[in-house]
């Protein structure tokens, strides 16, 4: 856990960048309770704990309970349904992909 807020402490340092928000995948917050509650507490990041495999057939769902997803996968599945699009006046707007058009 101190090595991922370590990390992210440093990118944002190194680039003049504020992070305002981290994805993590259920399998990760299982394995680090810490890490998200750390991230808001440390670095003042928006932690989103989400479910890898949403919306995927049920092949895939059985891969995924069998522990045979990687972490590429894992993360590929996150990302794909999650974003955050700008509004106007500095406002951002966050939502599953699905929810929105």
């Amino acid at each position: 856990m101190d090595v991922i807020v370590n990390e992210l402490k440093n990118y944002s340092e190194e680039h003049c960048f504020k992070i305002i928000g981290c994805g993590i995948c259920q399998n990760v917050a299982k394995l680090s309770d810490k890490l998200a509650p750390a991230l808001w507490k440390e670095l003042d990041v928006i932690p989103f704990v989400l479910e890898p495999g949403v919306d995927v057939d049920n092949e895939e769902k059985q891969r995924i309970a069998d522990g045979a997803w990687g972490v590429d996968e894992e993360a590929d599945s996150v990302v794909g349904h999650f974003r955050y699009q700008p509004l106007s006046g500095g406002v951002i707007d966050i939502f599953f992909r699905s929810e929105k058009p």
